[in-house]
């Protein structure tokens, strides 16, 4: 069978879009790269914050059996440390949200 003009447009055609669709797909996946890895140093962020309110609390422990603290001043402290790491946590998920809204937007 030989080639008409039909057919060669028609691969043309194909291929032009072939080739616009592996762009959009590359162009995807790089914006997931970046999603991903702002979603990555997120938690990164978010382990370093609850790390730090694990310190805090053995620090209030500690404080407590070495009778510088009373419970209920535990108590308080671990309340207000939990506080402090939520409030850090939401801002890092807000961070992040926003940073993946800006890459999607590229």
């Amino acid at each position: 069978r030989s080639l008409k003009d039909s057919d060669v447009h028609q691969g043309a055609f194909i291929l032009t879009h072939h080739h616009a669709l592996e762009r959009a797909v590359l162009e995807n996946a790089e914006d997931l790269d970046g999603q991903f890895l702002v979603a990555t140093q997120g938690e990164s962020a978010k382990i370093a914050v609850r790390n730090l309110r694990r310190d805090a609390n053995e620090q209030v422990k500690k404080l407590v059996k070495d009778k510088l603290a009373s419970e209920d001043d535990q108590k308080r402290a671990e309340a207000d440390i939990q506080k402090v790491t939520d409030a850090h946590i939401i801002g890092i998920d807000k961070l992040v949200s926003a940073k993946e809204q800006e890459i999607m937007a590229v």
